[in-house]
């Protein structure tokens, strides 16, 4: 769960040290009830991290409807906006490939200057 988090060793470290009452930086020498509130504190962390995301790639995917990137039945073209993602975004990326604390915000940013382009220019 950690390295879904894209914590340093440094970061990481202080974590586990927090929930150990400072006694350890290593999970295998926590604590039973110490991990099991580690693995809570985790999961939270990956909630508020995911839907951060879904709110960025939402609003991304949503420009992309407005812009008529659909195909036959109303449905986003993911293949047109991957592509855009690749060719003009910063980080040459899909966009489910990229970090949503560093790279995501970027991209939505490029994205929107994109996006109102395409409404000046219609």
């Amino acid at each position: 769960m950690v390295a879904k988090l894209n914590y340093s060793v440094d970061a990481k470290a202080a974590l586990i040290w927090s929930f150990s009452d400072e006694r350890t930086t290593t999970t295998k020498e926590l604590y039973f009830h110490q991990a099991s509130e580690l693995i809570q504190h985790l999961k939270k962390e990956l909630k508020i991290e995911e839907s951060a995301k879904d709110r960025m790639t939402n609003k991304i995917l949503s420009m992309a409807h407005e812009m008529g990137w659909e195909l036959p039945g109303g449905k986003i073209d993911m293949k047109r906006v991957n592509s855009w993602c690749l060719k003009y975004g910063s980080f040459k990326k899909r966009l489910d490939d990229h970090n949503y604390k560093t790279e995501l915000p970027i991209l939505v940013t490029q994205f929107v200057n994109a996006y109102e382009y395409h409404l000046t220019s219609v």
